[in-house]
């Protein structure tokens, strides 16, 4: 499922697009830990990797220019098609 994510993302090709995206997500998350929804049903593994995702993302360190994501998702794609 994360590999389809971060296909999906790849398609984004601008800052907005992909801070409307990252907006969305994390308020997603957020009401999905305050209802307990679905979120129940996760095992602790997945909810502990959601977590996780949500604050790499926070960290401005691991943001990278979109150009460079783009080119570093080409690449992964290609090596393995």
């Amino acid at each position: 499922m994360k590999a389809e994510m971060h296909e999906i993302i790849a398609l984004l090709h601008n800052a907005r697009s992909t801070s409307v995206v990252y907006a969305k997500l994390k308020e997603a998350i957020e009401t999905i830990e305050d209802e307990g929804d679905w979120w129940d049903e996760l095992s602790l593994v997945q909810q502990s990797e959601l977590i996780a995702s949500v604050k790499e993302c926070d960290d401005p360190k691991n943001l990278a220019p979109h150009d460079q994501a783009v080119k570093t998702i080409e690449q992964w794609l290609s090596e393995n098609n």
